[in-house]
């Protein structure tokens, strides 16, 4: 039953993780389509 509940808690912090990572890439991703000039 604890494996199980922790289990849970793992799959929603990577959910959560998962989440922020996908903004990430949509900034910088948006943030090279606005200057494409600067490739750093």
């Amino acid at each position: 039953m604890r494996t199980l509940l922790k289990n849970k808690n793992m799959d929603r912090l990577k959910k959560k993780y998962v989440k922020l990572l996908l903004i990430k890439m949509k900034d910088l991703s948006l943030s090279f389509l606005l200057n494409p000039c600067d490739k750093s």
